[in-house]
């Protein structure tokens, strides 16, 4: 294990050095600071630690409390922990709502988008093939508002299903979320960083495991 100092640290994460930080024994002390590293987060962390901060910047904060002994690791968890329960409240109050409005997209289609890039499409094959006025408000009313509406929702549906997907893995007591948007990294299990990857069962697989299990069932 290694003992970078702040500032080489953090070149190893602006240059996604995520190897080199994993190794270091203060690394993953680091990026659970980098994830609370907006101003507003460490000025409540501070005040709530008595930590003096007022000859210092904002941009300051950050390597401060990085470099402070007296905060222990278990006060950064407590406090992450702390943040993210606060935060997962206002979602536990909505999430059979939003699980039921995720149910209502009966089919996932792109809408021809290419790729899932709308803008590409638009440009490609619409913009720089098309030089009727007549025609290319025809197509906008036509295959280009199926596009857009498929783009969207299909959108929409991945980013509120990656939230409530997210939430089971954070909810467990052996992980440690991140506060805010940090790259590559959504959470801690046991101290380790992973970033979530959440790809789309097979509609058929699935039907086939389900007959499986009912005729094991009976």
């Amino acid at each position: 294990m290694t003992n970078l100092s702040f500032a080489e640290l953090d070149r190893c994460f602006r240059n996604n050095d995520f190897t080199s930080i994993e190794n270091d024994n203060r690394g993953i002390r680091f990026l659970k600071l980098r994830s609370m590293s907006r101003r507003v987060t460490m000025e409540e962390f501070c005040e709530i630690h008595n930590i003096d901060i007022e000859e210092l910047g904002a941009r300051e904060y950050f390597q401060l409390i990085f470099n402070l002994d007296a905060v222990t690791d278990e006060q950064i968890n407590d406090f992450i922990n702390l943040k993210y329960q606060e935060e997962r409240q206002e979602r536990v109050e909505n999430q059979d709502y939003l699980v039921d409005q995720m149910n209502r997209l009966q089919s996932f289609d792109w809408g021809g988008s290419f790729g899932n890039s709308l803008e590409k499409n638009i440009v490609n094959n619409y913009v720089k093939k098309i030089q009727s006025y007549d025609r290319i408000n025809e197509e906008i009313e036509g295959n280009l508002l199926s596009s857009l509406r498929g783009y969207t929702l299909n959108s929409w549906y991945n980013h509120w299903t990656s939230i409530l997907i997210e939430d089971l893995f954070k909810d467990h007591q052996s992980v440690l979320p991140t506060v805010g948007l940090v790259k590559k990294i959504d959470f801690f299990i046991n101290n380790i960083p992973f970033d979530l990857k959440v790809t789309y069962f097979p509609e058929q697989l699935l039907a086939d495991k389900l007959k499986v299990t009912v005729t094991e069932m009976n």
